[in-house]
């Protein structure tokens, strides 16, 4: 996790509302998953419904037959982040 320190005070928060000074950060997520149609459109959908912006974006396949990697990069509170990638990990837990 690279820390960066730009945060601009007139900056919209992704829900709307102040989180208490939570500092924004640059994060990056990497997802696992097999190959799927639809896939990226889906998760997609999770980031959009939350407002949050997608800084980068790169799949390629993995090291693993039949396994993508999704590498996503963010800049968002720690704690959004959590909520985020908890609710990508029980969407496709098996």
């Amino acid at each position: 996790m690279e820390n960066n320190n730009k945060l601009q005070d007139n900056k919209v928060l992704p829900t709307g509302e102040d989180l208490g000074g939570a500092e924004k950060q640059e994060f990056n997520i990497t997802v696992y998953t097999e190959n799927q149609i639809g896939l990226l459109s889906r998760i997609a959908i999770i980031f959009t419904r939350r407002k949050i912006n997608i800084d980068s974006l790169n799949t390629s396949p993995s090291e693993i037959e039949s396994i993508h990697r999704f590498n996503i990069v963010i800049n968002e509170s720690e704690e959004v982040v959590r909520k985020l990638t908890r609710q990508i990990e029980n969407r496709w837990r098996y």
